[in-house]
């Protein structure tokens, strides 16, 4: 009697374990990454929101750089956009492209690929003569 009454107290305590949720990490930072898929160092300008300050970063050939925010408060509910800036045309003529890029909220700040949106520069075109910044996922 005892043995059945371990068994079904072991049953039902297993049933109740499957439906508590996974802890989660708390989310620290907002993650957005670039990579250049191109065979060219490309340069670019960032800034965090609309009123930060504007930053240079030169990027290598199919190198990656994570960009990340630090929330004021851990799990801010609310996006926040990286603003990127670059000459979009490969020749002496100078075409600037802008984008608002989309961040993920991330527990750490530099894990790409678990955690961060991923944008990659790449040619537009066959012709190899103008980049572009597109989204990965």
């Amino acid at each position: 009697m005892q043995m059945r009454i371990a068994v079904t107290a072991l049953w039902v305590f297993s049933a109740l374990a499957a439906f508590v949720p996974a802890a989660e990490a708390t989310n620290r930072f907002a993650l957005t990454c670039i990579e250049n898929k191109t065979d060219i160092p490309l340069t670019y300008q960032f800034r965090w929101g609309d009123d930060g300050q504007w930053s240079s970063r030169t990027l290598m050939p199919n190198a990656r750089r994570a960009h990340a925010w630090r929330f004021a408060n851990p799990n801010v509910a609310r996006n926040f956009w990286l603003h990127v800036r670059f000459d979009s045309d490969l020749s002496n003529r100078m075409i600037n492209q802008g984008y608002r890029l989309a961040s993920y909220a991330s527990p750490q700040e530099t894990d790409c690929t678990a955690y961060g949106k991923e944008y990659v520069f790449q040619y537009d075109g066959t012709a190899r003569k103008y980049i572009d910044l597109k989204l990965v996922r």
